[in-house]
């Protein structure tokens, strides 16, 4: 499972994450405040992820 492709996937899904962030921003925090919560928690733990995927590979 810890192999490149599934290091890509996750830089693939927090770039994904990052942008769904930006949008609903555009629209206006205050009226999509609960959904940037969640994508935020979600980049939150897709980053730690990416973070334990490198150390692993003893590459951080």
């Amino acid at each position: 499972m810890h192999d490149l492709n599934y290091y890509k996937k996750l830089v693939k899904n927090a770039e994904i994450l990052i942008l769904q962030i930006q949008n609903l921003e555009k629209k206006g925090i205050k009226k999509n405040k609960k959904e940037i919560a969640l994508l935020n928690t979600s980049l939150s733990l897709t980053l730690v992820n990416i973070e334990n995927f490198l150390k692993a590979y003893k590459t951080f």
